[in-house]
C-alpha cells in the first residue's frame, strides 16, 4: 500500500481531470531518465486487461523482465505498475513518485504546461521511469481512454493491438461507433503492426482505414483451439488468441511453453470466482458489450441455488444497457454506488430503473452492507454477481482482503 503522502499527492493530481492530448506528455517523457524499453500497447473497449495479463505471463515464463502499465486499479495504485506480474511495494512506489513530483516542479518553471500534468500523466512516467530503473526488457501499455489522444500513445512501440470497438466512454470518444473506432485506431503507428480482434462494420472498416493509411501492416485475429486463458467465457478465447499473436508478432515463442503460461492466467475482478455462502461472482462489466458477455458466462455456468445481483454504474455509463441481459438471469438486484472513482449514478436512480425493467430490486447505502445483508439470508449453492462498475468490485475485493486479514 502506498503512503498517505503519496495518496494526498495523487488525490492533487486527479483533481485536473481527463485532459486528453500528447504535446505535454512527449515532452514529459523526454525528460524522464533513460529512453522507454521495447513496448506493445494494448487498446479497445474490452478485453484490454485480459490481453496484457496474458501477454505478460507469455513473456515472463520466457525469462524477459516485464513491466506493465495498467489502469484502473481496484485498491491500490501500486497494482497499475508491474513488474514480471508482482505489483510496485507501496514503498518503491513512494519513493519514485515523489522522486517525479519533486523533479516535475523544477521542470515546470521553464515548461509551464507541465505543472497541469495529469494523474493518468504522472502515472505513465511514473511507469516508464520505473521500467528504466528496474532494468525492464519489454513494457506492456494498456491505454486509457480511446488510443489517438491517449498517454499511451506517446511512447513509441513495436506492435499494438486493438481488442474490441464498443459503446463506451462516448462524452469522450463519440456518440456512435465510427467515432469511437477512430479514437481507438488512433494508436496506429507507421509501419508498426497492428493487430485487431473480430469488428463488426463500421468499427472494421474504419480501423483498416487507419491502417492503411498508416501504412501498419493489419492482422486480424479469431480464437484458436486450444488457445484459452484462465478465465471464464467464450469472450476470453479471443483475449487469449490475441495475446498469444502479439507475442509471436514481437519474437517471442508463441508455442507449447507460451500456451501453458497463458492458460494459468486470471485477472481480479474479471470473472473472478470467491468461495463462500454465496459464492461471489466479481466482474468489472461496466459497458453493454461487457455486460452481455457476463450474462452469457452466467447462463453457461449456473449454480444449484439463488443468483442475485449488485450492482453501482457511472453516472456517464449506459445503465439500462448493463441491467437489460443480466436481470432475467437472476432474483434480486442489490443497488448501491460505490464510494470513490468517476462520480455514480445515485443509487436511488439506479434501484427505479432496475424496477422499471422488472427487477426486484433492494437499494443499499454501500456495497458492504448490501454484501452482509446478501450473506444473512444466503444458502449453500446461492451466488452474488457483482457487476456495473470496476470501483464497487475494488471496493468488494478490498474488504474482502480486510476479511481474510482478520
Amino acid at each position: 500500500m502506498i503512503s498517505s503522502h503519496t495518496r494526498e499527492l495523487l488525490a492533487a493530481l486527479q483533481v485536473r481531470g481527463i485532459k486528453l492530448g500528447l504535446d505535454k506528455v512527449h515532452r514529459l517523457l523526454e525528460r524522464l531518465d533513460g529512453a522507454p524499453p521495447r513496448a506493445v500497447q494494448v487498446g479497445g473497449t474490452n478485453g484490454k486487461g485480459s490481453v496484457v495479463f496474458g501477454l505478460e505471463a507469455i513473456a515472463v515464463a520466457q525469462g524477459l523482465r516485464v513491466g506493465t502499465f495498467t489502469s484502473p486499479h481496484l485498491i491500490d495504485p501500486t497494482e497499475r505498475i508491474r513488474i514480471d506480474g508482482r505489483d510496485l511495494t507501496g514503498a518503491e512506489f513512494d519513493e519514485r513518485a515523489a522522486s517525479l513530483a519533486r523533479r516535475l516542479d523544477g521542470w515546470a518553471t521553464d515548461d509551464a504546461e507541465l505543472a497541469q500534468v495529469t494523474h493518468f500523466e504522472f502515472l505513465l512516467a511514473l511507469a516508464i521511469e520505473t521500467f528504466v530503473h528496474r532494468g525492464v526488457e519489454l513494457a506492456i501499455l494498456e491505454v486509457g481512454l480511446g488510443g489517438r489522444l491517449d498517454a499511451t500513445t506517446a511512447v513509441p512501440v513495436h506492435a499494438c493491438a486493438i481488442t474490441s470497438v464498443a459503446l463506451d466512454h462516448q462524452r469522450f470518444l463519440g456518440a456512435d461507433i465510427a467515432s469511437i473506432a477512430a479514437e481507438k485506431a488512433g494508436i496506429v503507428r507507421p509501419g508498426i503492426p497492428l493487430l485487431v480482434g473480430p469488428l463488426a462494420g463500421p468499427a472494421a472498416r474504419v480501423v483498416a482505414e487507419h491502417a492503411a493509411i498508416a501504412g501498419a501492416p493489419l492482422r486480424k485475429i479469431s480464437p484458436v483451439d486450444g488457445v484459452i486463458n484462465g478465465m471464464w467465457g467464450d469472450h476470453q478465447r479471443i483475449n487469449a488468441a490475441l495475446s498469444l499473436a502479439l507475442a509471436g508478432t514481437i519474437g517471442l515463442d508463441d508455442g507449447a511453453r507460451a500456451r501453458q503460461a497463458l492458460a494459468g492466467t486470471r485477472v481480479p475482478a474479471r470473472c473472478q470466482r470467491v468461495d463462500g455462502t454465496p459464492e461471489l461472482l466479481i466482474d468489472g462489466a461496466h459497458n453493454p458489450q461487457a455486460a452481455w458477455a457476463l450474462s452469457r458466462v452466467l447462463a453457461a455456468n449456473p449454480v444449484a441455488g439463488e443468483t442475485d445481483l449488485l450492482v453501482a454504474v457511472g453516472e456517464d455509463k449506459d445503465a439500462r444497457g448493463i441491467l437489460e441481459p443480466l436481470l432475467p438471469l437472476v432474483r434480486r438486484v442489490h443497488c448501491t454506488a460505490y464510494r470513490s472513482g468517476r462520480v455514480p449514478l445515485p443509487a436511488a436512480e439506479l434501484a427505479a430503473l432496475a424496477a422499471e425493467l422488472g427487477g426486484e430490486v433492494l437499494e443499499h447505502a454501500d456495497a458492504d452492507r448490501a454484501v452482509a445483508i446478501v450473506r444473512a439470508g444466503a444458502s449453500p449453492g446461492d451466488r452474488l454477481v457483482v457487476a456495473g462498475s470496476l470501483f464497487l468490485a475494488g471496493e468488494v475485493l478490498h474488504s474482502l482482503l480486510g476479511e481474510a486479514a482478520a
